[in-house]
């Protein structure tokens, strides 16, 4: 998980509007303290990765979990939206 704010890089104009948005309706947050809204936001994604079953070549078996199985979704996820 990496989503937040980056203690580096300066937030770019067009995330203002939608960052107040998010921090004014969000019920629970952290203290202030433990994070720079000033600083450009970090979406976060998440997949369901439990028992994915693994197919090379037409052969397929096995299962794998956690992030070896969300990540190649989430990037796939991504291609399609990218139109690949």
């Amino acid at each position: 998980s990496g989503g937040g704010f980056s203690s580096r890089w300066p937030a770019p104009a067009w995330q203002a509007e939608h960052v107040q948005g998010y921090l004014s309706h969000t019920a629970s947050l952290p203290a202030g303290t433990k994070f720079d809204a000033t600083k450009r936001a970090t979406p976060d994604v998440s997949a369901m990765a439990v028992n994915y079953q693994v197919c090379i070549s037409g052969y397929c078996g096995g299962t794998v979990s956690g992030t070896s199985a969300a990540a190649p979704v989430v990037a796939a996820m991504i291609a399609r939206l990218n139109g690949g």
